[in-house]
């Protein structure tokens, strides 16, 4: 089987002519550095530690862009870098590996490093971890003091135990760092965008390699070979798999060929350029035959659930806030679910990682979601009997006002909701609202109790696959006391239809509602971006006033009696 690798006429074609975006020479990479350090010293500042000795690759690489055999040096401790508060940045590097950072704004000093593993010392490793605890602590304390707190990750036992010993109060560096790392300057923003472009460019390389007769190890050897020609690291993961090797997820890349009309999964998991991570996950069909119905029915679920938790993300909502309002995933698809929700991004999966409501109580912990924190939103519908699966997953960015969708790779035209184009059609285009409007009455009528709105989200999907042109809900059992219970439930039924442009009308009996649950349907209503809401029973123009009140004049108001 040969791989087309450069085809003259791929279907990602448009995606392909994409350059890396900014141009690199766009991009200010001094200030790029100076503000990760200066993020690391503040963060440290804030939790009271007066050094950092740092070994993981990522943080090296994150607080002075000195990047060396990063796989090489995530396993060996044969270079390390020492952060004071205030003082001199001191790279300890791997024999013979100087000159890799000279001239970095963000490294003071260049100095050999003292390889304290098993694998360099032998039986002498005792001896070479307290060589290595005692030329750190003289370092700490002719900058920091004898009594210094000092934060360490990524080293073995024996070393952060030798240098306890000469007295210092040791802490773990993670929190500082991770923390340092959430949050995104500008100028890092021109740095990810970029890395997002050229692992799409890869992306729809592999696309378009993709014909049934194939290993799915061929396949995925695709995205390497784009990725590093492009001037991206590597590929962390080895998530490419086909067939009923989609579900459950985390089934590693092998030698399985890719049969006809399969779902073939991929999370990227690339670190790119500059260094910064591009995460976004795609399910593709195989072809040549059009997808089935339960393959699209599993899309769709999908699609429904990243765009549902992307649409709740707001700056200053709390970790365990998302978690209450992400959505709920329907019995059948829970136990094979993803373990997130969804997580952080920079150079790497980060800080912080949001559960679902179900794993919150054992799992979760709060925070706050900020600006310019970058998030991956995941999911993977997969039926707990088996049966293929669809990933998907997009890398996003909080905003001052919401959330802005960075990863801008399409969704498979085939698989999605209520379309059916050839595999060569491949572009996506936002639908047009759809005719007629809210109060035709041909509308598709769902019947629902919000105390059981629980999966009925599906009919909505069905009525909208099936060409309904418009949707209207009939809504008993709300708690309408419950302003944010109702929100979740009535999003839960109006997303599926308003994600494709169908117009959603609610209707309400409007009987035994006091004034201020009036006010709150209305309030619900514009915050949903209904079309209409319909009240039934004892409705009457006070009634109608009130919940045009919490409305706007975007929200029809209909009198039904």
């Amino acid at each position: 089987m040969q791989l087309r690798w450069h085809t003259d006429e791929p279907a990602f074609g448009d995606l392909l002519l994409l350059d890396r975006d900014p141009a690199d020479d766009l991009i200010d990479l001094r200030s790029v550095r100076l503000h990760r350090l200066g993020r690391v010293r503040a963060q440290m500042a804030d939790h009271g530690v007066d050094a950092c000795l740092l070994f993981d690759p990522v943080n090296i690489r994150y607080t002075t862009d000195s990047r060396n055999m990063q796989v090489f040096t995530a396993r060996n401790p044969a270079r390390y870098l020492f952060v004071p508060l205030d003082g001199p940045v001191i790279l300890y590097e791997f024999t013979g590996c100087e000159h890799l950072s000279a001239g970095l704004e963000t490294i003071d000093d260049i100095r050999p490093a003292i390889t304290a593993s098993f694998v360099a010392a032998g039986n002498g490793i005792s001896g070479r971890e307290r060589l290595w605890a005692r030329e750190m602590a003289a370092v700490v304390r002719q900058h920091c003091g004898a009594d210094a707190t000092v934060g360490i990750e990524r080293v073995n036992a024996g070393a952060a135990a030798a240098l306890a010993g000469e007295g210092f109060r040791i802490v773990d560096a993670q929190q500082p760092v991770e923390r340092a790392r959430a949050v995104k300057s500008d100028e890092e923003l021109k740095c990810i965008r970029s890395s997002l472009r050229a692992t799409e460019r890869a992306v729809a390389r592999l696309r378009d390699a993709l014909t049934p007769g194939l290993t799915e190890q061929q396949l995925w050897s695709v995205l390497h070979q784009a990725i590093i020609a492009q001037g991206g690291d590597y590929v962390e993961t080895r998530l490419l798999n086909s067939g009923e090797r989609t579900n459950p997820w985390f089934q590693e890349t092998s030698h399985r060929v890719i049969e006809p009309n399969e779902l073939v999964a991929l999370d990227t998991d690339v670190v790119g350029c500059f260094g910064y991570y591009a995460d976004f996950s795609r399910t593709f069909h195989a072809g040549p035959d059009e997808p089935t119905p339960h393959q699209r029915e599993l899309y769709a679920v999908a699609h429904e659930q990243i765009h549902h938790n992307m649409s709740v993300i707001e700056p200053g909502l709390t970790f365990r806030e998302y978690s209450e309002r992400a959505w709920d995933i329907p019995q059948e698809y829970e136990a094979n679910r993803y373990y997130l929700s969804a997580h952080g991004v920079g150079m790497t999966g980060e800080y912080p990682y949001l559960y679902h409501r179900r794993d919150y109580a054992h799992a979760g912990y709060d925070g706050v979601l900020e600006p310019n924190m970058t998030i991956c939103v995941e999911s993977f519908i997969g039926h707990e009997a088996g049966g293929e699966g669809v990933k998907l997953e997009q890398h996003c960015l909080v905003t001052d006002t919401g959330l802005e969708v960075l990863s801008q790779f399409p969704f498979e035209p085939s698989l999605l909701p209520g379309t059916s184009p050839s595999r060569a059609d491949l572009r996506v285009v936002a639908p047009a609202p759809r005719a007629p409007g809210p109060t035709d009455s041909a509308a598709h009528v769902v019947t629902v109790d919000l105390r059981e709105a629980r999966g009925r989200e599906r009919d909505v999907r069905v009525a909208v696959a099936s060409g309904a042109t418009a949707i209207e809900l009939v809504v008993t059992g709300a708690d309408w006391s419950d302003q944010q219970a109702s929100k979740i439930a009535l999003r839960r039924m109006a997303d599926p239809a308003r994600d494709e442009r169908v117009p959603v009308t609610v209707t309400v009996d409007v009987t035994s509602l006091d004034d201020v649950a009036l006010v709150v349907v209305g309030h619900l209503a514009r915050q949903l971006r209904l079309t209409a809401v319909r009240l039934v029973g004892a409705a009457d123009d006070h009634a109608r006033a009130l919940i045009r009140e919490g409305a706007d004049s975007q929200v029809e108001v209909i009198l039904s009696g």
